[in-house]
């Protein structure tokens, strides 16, 4: 068999959603080079287009058109401007946002004797420039028949014969892959050769979305919705299963929200005259990359540096003094699994320290490992409240590991004499902040300025340093109305997971002579086998797409719908495909930062457990249970019937209102301050 491709959508896909976008760029250039007098272009440009058409079925009953008979049309209308510089222009529009489809691209290289079919007014010529410009410069000879060059199409079956002919092949010997099923496969079956549907080129509902009609056109809305398209379709080949949702995902949801974060955070550092931004590990691990990208691209005067953080490695050394109500929390956090080997961890003190002092019968070491029933965590915390000889113990340890934690940050630059800075993490109280801020806080022979910190979102505020700020990019405690992204924390956090584990402390190292974060020697999560790293690159392609597509036209990339990627989210997490519920729900997570015990997200459930647990007859198997990804895992008609009783889709249901009312206002960023 004769392999056949066809070229837009198959190939090589435009930097924009529609192909009419395209007219819509280059009336923008000229309107910038010409002036008013071309408002309005894009639709003369159609117009014109039509006409060419309709002339050309006058003269033959033909409707294939050349680029340069269209342009001949405007310039009948205006003989005297140069329109020859613009019909040009558009080529090199064309030419500066084809991109490659990976796998198709492939395909193509590995067939020698393929040749290419396309229904375009564009020559056999330009599509081998496009095709050269989509392979990154790489040239390759391959045979391009065009419905302008021949005056038939596929779209009546008769280009794939004269293509044929031209081939010297029987056209039943063709196998032909394109995007239209009508043109490409209806009509090529009709011809007798043998078709295959590209059908991933069609834009997922979360493009549509980014690229939704307004009633002006939006450069930055075409751009993100078909980088975000582009991105997905340059999905590497060994990349597939779950992963190949997850890299969808991480185009099409998770990179056009971070990028957006990333870009409000730039801007708002940019005015407040801070220079540099820490970005706190791991969350703020593809933040910082994201970062570094925008950084680049635009060339901006800002630091961004990765810091390793964690709340083992902060909130401990942050007591001082007395333990405050907010440290007990902490310590005690109600966690599905809780030991005492957990509490001890968090407080570092050895379990041979803290027995002699508990009262006899309590618990014993044979307890050390066990979940602890409600009526014993209660009881040990209230000894540990009381009893001042642990607090000591508590308190020398948090001096023991502020010690270490004060050289690294200090190696760091966190103590640089007069430079305030910025931490990014993706949320949810401050309190990473709050800890940071009273360690420097300590550190006399530094003057201390306080910390801006910059969140994707609050959903309450831990009290900071008097000189401290909190800002929210998505949602905070005192906005009044409904926020429906706050029940999927946990899915958010996994959006944001980093390729290394987790930095449990600070030790000094010898070979370097300094202090170095104590990092895990594994990812507790699912990590690599997972698809962190599959998940971080897509990410980094739609941003690389988008902020390329930006400098192109130059517009800011700063300016994305809010509303619309954070609804994206939304959707996402309350009403997720089958595919995105396995993919997503096999996530290993752990509540606690010991990582005692570890969950799949949405875990597999009987029809019976879920029916339970929606209508509140039984208990979510632990805190982060993603019930809408568990019912999507079951598929068919069991999970139509779950999903509507299930209560966490109601109120999703009520969540999307409530974007619909506030969208206008969700483009304000809300700032709290202490």
């Amino acid at each position: 068999m004769r392999r056949s491709f066809d070229f837009f959508d198959t190939l090589g896909v435009r930097r924009v959603l529609r192909p009419e976008d395209i007219f819509n760029l280059l009336e923008i250039r000229l309107v910038a080079v010409h002036g008013k007098k071309f408002v309005g272009f894009a639709g003369l440009r159609r117009a014109a287009e039509l006409a060419a058409k309709e002339r050309q079925r006058d003269r033959d009953g033909g409707w294939e058109v050349t680029l340069n008979e269209i342009y001949n049309v405007l310039r009948q209308r205006t003989p005297t401007f140069d329109w020859d510089n613009v019909r040009d222009l558009e080529l090199e529009i064309e030419l500066q946002h084809i991109l490659p489809i990976t796998a198709n691209l492939d395909k193509l290289k590995a067939e020698e004797s393929a040749i290419i079919l396309s229904d375009t007014s564009h020559s056999s010529d330009a599509l081998e420039r496009l095709l050269t410009q989509s392979l990154g410069g790489c040239v390759i000879n391959r045979r391009i028949y065009t419905s302008s060059d021949l005056r038939e199409n596929k779209h009546s079956g008769k280009l794939f014969h004269m293509a044929a002919e031209r081939e010297k092949i029987n056209v039943r010997s063709l196998s032909h892959l394109g995007d239209n099923k009508y043109s490409d496969v209806e009509m090529a079956v009709r011809q007798g050769v043998s078709a295959e549907h590209f059908a991933a080129s069609q834009p997922t509902r979360y493009e549509e979305n980014l690229g939704q009609k307004q009633l002006a056109y939006d450069v930055r809305a075409s751009l993100s919705a078909g980088a975000a398209r582009a991105a997905r379709l340059a999905k590497p080949s060994d990349v597939v299963g779950d992963q190949s949702t997850i890299w969808d995902t991480g185009c099409g949801v998770i990179g056009p929200a971070l990028l957006d974060f990333v870009l409000w955070i730039l801007k708002s550092v940019s005015a407040s005259g801070v220079g540099r931004i820490y970005f706190l590990s791991r969350d703020g691990q593809i933040l910082h990359r994201l970062a570094e990208q925008v950084v680049a691209a635009l060339n901006l005067r800002i630091e961004c540096r990765y810091i390793y953080v964690s709340r083992q490695a902060l909130h401990l050394p942050s007591i001082i003094g007395t333990i405050q109500e907010m440290d007990w929390e902490w310590l005690f956090e109600r966690t599905t699994f809780l030991s005492l080997r957990t509490i001890f961890g968090r407080a570092g003190i050895e379990p041979s320290e803290v027995f002699p002092l508990l009262p006899a019968g309590l618990v014993t070491s044979a307890n050390l490992d066990q979940n602890l029933a409600e009526h014993l965590r209660a009881a040990i915390e209230a000894v540990f409240r009381e009893d001042k000889r642990i607090h000591l113990l508590i308190l020398q340890a948090a001096e023991r590991k502020r010690n270490v934690a004060l050289e690294y940050f200090r190696a760091s630059g966190l103590l640089d004499q007069g430079k305030r800075f910025a931490v990014v993490d993706i949320g949810w109280n401050g309190r990473l902040q709050r800890s940071l801020s009273k360690i420097l806080a300590t550190a006399t022979s530094t003057r201390y300025d306080g910390i801006d910190g910059y969140y994707f979102g609050l959903i309450r505020r831990a009290s900071p340093n008097s000189n401290d700020s909190l800002f929210a990019y998505a949602f905070a405690p005192e906005v009044s109305v409904d926020q429906p992204l706050s029940k999927y924390r946990y899915l958010i956090e996994i959006f944001t997971a980093a390729d290394h584990g987790s930095c449990v402390g600070y030790k000094y190292d010898e070979l370097l002579g300094t202090v170095v974060p104590h990092l895990e020697a594994s990812i507790p999560e699912s990590g690599p086998a997972w698809g962190v790293p599959v998940q971080q690159q897509a990410v980094l392609k739609f941003s690389e797409y988008f902020l390329q597509g930006c400098l192109v036209e130059n517009v800011s990339p700063d300016g994305m719908e809010k509303a619309v990627v954070l609804l994206n989210i939304w959707l996402f997490c309350s009403s997720p495909s089958r595919p995105e519920a396995d993919g997503y729900g096999k996530f290993f997570f752990f509540e606690d930062q010991n990582h005692s015990v570890g969950h799949e997200l949405a875990s597999i459930q009987s029809s019976l457990d879920l029916l339970k647990i929606a209508i509140g007859f039984a208990p979510r198997p632990h805190g982060n249970f993603w019930g809408e990804g568990a019912i999507a895992r079951q598929g068919g008609l069991a999970a139509k019937i779950l999903k509507l009783s299930y209560k966490i889709y109601k109120n999703a249901r009520v969540g999307e209102r409530t974007f619909n009312r506030s969208r206008a206002g969700a483009n304000s960023a809300a700032r709290i301050r202490s």
